[in-house]
């Protein structure tokens, strides 16, 4: 979770978008390119999760023990 405490999300993608529904989900791949947005309860957004979690790699997973 994030949150836009310098409002530069809102003005630059928001606005410009029209996304003025809230929660806003955004999913962003590694590389920082927005693969979806919307409400969690729209349609997209389970499909782009997968997306990201077939990028993950498992080495640098926080928490994870060294093999």
């Amino acid at each position: 979770m994030a949150t836009d405490t310098t409002g530069a999300a809102w003005d630059r993608y928001m606005r410009k978008h029209s996304c003025w529904a809230l929660p806003h989900v955004f999913v962003v791949d590694r590389t920082g390119t927005i693969l979806w947005h919307g409400q969690s309860n729209r349609r997209g957004l389970v499909p782009s999760l997968k997306t990201i979690v077939r990028q993950v790699d498992e080495r640098t997973i926080a928490g994870r023990k060294a093999e």
